[in-house]
């Protein structure tokens, strides 16, 4: 009995120790047959994730030997690289404002545009008959717009015209004060005509103004007054504000030297009163002589020398040559414009003088644009030519079927680095290209803009077309007139040559000759 309880409980023994052994051997086996999977479904991963890397990077080379346009990976390390999705995107948000005025109101603090027209006569000469200026106008039916339609689509768009009212407006009675045959009168409402024309300013510094006393040339100052028309000369000043520059206008009959101390004095009051740009006129010359005399020259310089910025002359009936002294401009006669003194005068050749006046912050930024203005005044060089950034160079590497695994994959390494740096230069370049881009649009813009404010047009060659002084840069500009539109003169209406007439090239050559001489007797 002893030795069968003995016995079982030995067999128990053994049993369980089998037991055990048995489940630990399971356990082990299991544990091996988990962590065997585990290796292999994480080697297969490397290993497929190693071979499309190759594979990748392998397709990408064969690609660079066939295309400069490099191809994008979505690899671990070239994730954050630019796609040509986000670069179209970037492209599209480029932000253009087009604003005709905006963009060129920024380039300057203030630009006006003026006009200069010669001698104006609204009435007849006592005495006239026959196809006058007076029976013009009642054949027209009392038509002011008629006489201006050939030069208003040019007056119209400036921002201040002035010329010289000879003659006198007046509805009275009135004798005359001389007695001489050209003594020109015309009915008050003959002031709707210079408004019909856009002139804003007239000077009445002349032999005429007088003709009909002292009440025909206050009655001339009222009409003109009362018509909202600028009036300054014989000791009146004006300072007219266009655009935000104020122009101090002043005039003078000028025979002799000895209105210099006036002259001086007048220049002065206006600067006092706040002119930014002072315009002297004269009344003065020689009638149908082409060439300023010693009077006139001296009187110009004089003003200059005493501060004015421009002077502007009429009287000889004819154009007279242009000077440009220390920098500003002499206009010694603009010729007529319109005309009712003559019945048909021989010499029909006349101008509408033009000044861009442009105000920078700075004397020092006026001279900076008035350099890239003078590259606008002439004929762009390669106008459609646009910048282009340099396409990246892709590196390419032959690969041969002896390569073993380890150096395609130490290859593939350096291609994806190579295809990066390429990425990098492809995304370097559309920023290249996007700056490029901007500045050829802001140039486009700039371009556009100096079109828009510099005046389109002609101007001599023997003077420089544009001045600088202070803070102001000046463009010039010469319209060729006719002073009528038929060689009968029986309109009296001026009108513009067109570019290719006989008309504009014999004025050009003209004013040409007359100003040549002015530099040479410097």
């Amino acid at each position: 009995m002893a030795f069968q309880r003995t016995f079982w409980r030995a067999f128990d023994c053994v049993l369980c120790c089998l037991c055990v052994v048995w489940v630990a051997t399971l356990s082990i086996a299991g544990c091996a047959k988990i962590d065997s999977g585990v290796d292999s479904s994480v080697n297969s991963s490397m290993d497929s994730s190693a071979d499309s890397y190759v594979d990748s990077a392998l397709e990408s080379s064969r690609h660079n030997t066939q295309s400069t346009e490099p191809i994008m990976h979505d690899t671990p390390t070239s994730r954050d690289a630019l796609t040509q999705e986000d670069m179209q995107i970037n492209d599209n948000q480029i932000i253009i404002t087009e604003s005709s005025q905006t963009q060129c109101e920024a380039i300057t603090l203030h630009k006006a545009k003026l006009s200069f027209v010669g001698d104006i006569v609204l009435g007849d000469y006592k005495g006239a008959s026959g196809a006058t200026f007076n029976a013009k106008f009642k054949e027209v039916g009392g038509d002011y717009d008629y006489f201006t339609k050939g030069i208003v689509s040019v007056l119209e768009n400036d921002d201040l015209s002035i010329g010289n009212m000879e003659g006198v407006l007046s509805d009275k009675n009135l004798k005359n004060a001389f007695d001489k045959p050209f003594s020109f009168k015309g009915q008050s409402t003959f002031t709707q005509i210079l408004k019909s024309a856009h002139i804003q300013a007239l000077n009445i510094a002349n032999n005429h103004s007088r003709d009909y006393g002292r009440q025909g040339f206050l009655d001339t100052i009222e009409h003109l007054q009362q018509a909202d028309l600028a009036v300054f000369g014989e000791g009146i000043l004006h300072i007219y504000e266009a655009n935000g520059i104020k122009f101090g206008l002043a005039g003078h009959r000028g025979w002799n030297l000895g209105i210099k101390s006036q002259v001086k004095k007048e220049i002065k009051a206006l600067r006092d009163q706040g002119a930014d740009i002072v315009i002297f006129t004269f009344h003065w010359g020689e009638e149908r002589k082409y060439y300023p005399n010693a009077t006139q020259r001296e009187l110009a310089h004089f003003s200059i020398d005493s501060g004015a910025d421009m002077v502007i002359g009429h009287h000889p009936h004819v154009l007279q040559g242009i000077e440009t002294y220390k920098g500003k401009k002499i206009i010694y006669s603009l010729g007529n414009f319109i005309y009712g003194g003559a019945k048909n005068p021989k010499d029909k050749d006349s101008m509408i003088y033009q000044t861009l006046f442009l105000e920078f912050a700075s004397a020092k930024e006026a001279e900076q644009q008035a350099k890239e203005i003078a590259t606008y005044l002439q004929p762009m060089q390669n106008p459609n030519q646009t910048h282009q950034a340099n396409k990246p160079n892709n590196t390419t590497s032959n690969t041969t079927d002896t390569i073993d695994k380890t150096d395609m994959i130490h290859k593939a390494k350096k291609d994806v680095a190579e295809s990066e740096a390429a990425e990098s230069d492809v995304a370097k370049s559309a920023e290249n290209e996007r700056e490029n881009e901007a500045e050829s649009l802001a140039q486009e813009a700039k371009s556009k803009c100096f079109k828009e404010i510099y005046l389109q047009g002609r101007f001599i060659t023997s003077q420089p077309r544009i001045d600088v002084f202070d803070q102001f840069v000046l463009i010039h500009n010469i319209v060729p007139v006719s002073i009528s539109s038929t060689s009968a003169y029986n309109d009296y209406v001026p009108m513009v040559y067109e570019e290719d007439s006989s008309g504009f090239t014999r004025i050009f050559r003209r004013l040409e000759e007359y100003s040549q001489s002015l530099n040479q007797k410097r």
